[in-house]
């Protein structure tokens, strides 16, 4: 697991000089306790894949990198 400060650190070492989309997921929680098709916060989570699906398909793309945060939901993705 790494953090939100890792994902930048990482960016900034290996990937400064690299040509990417950054693409940073929403971390607005909104209402996390509500189920909805017996996922708990279905509807921010389908938001997000929703957005990162919609700018995959509009990109042409040779690699997917994606780096994840902790539990505070600071996550970042990166298109390649």
């Amino acid at each position: 697991m790494i953090t939100y400060e890792g994902a930048k650190e990482i960016m900034s070492t290996y990937l400064d000089e690299a040509e990417y989309i950054n693409l940073p997921v929403s971390v607005d929680q909104g209402n996390m306790a509500v189920i909805k098709n017996n996922i708990k916060g279905f509807d921010i989570l389908y938001k997000q894949m929703h957005l990162a699906y919609t700018h995959l398909c509009d990109e042409n793309l040779d690699k997917i990198l994606m780096l994840g945060g902790g539990c505070d939901g600071m996550y970042r993705s990166l298109y390649i």
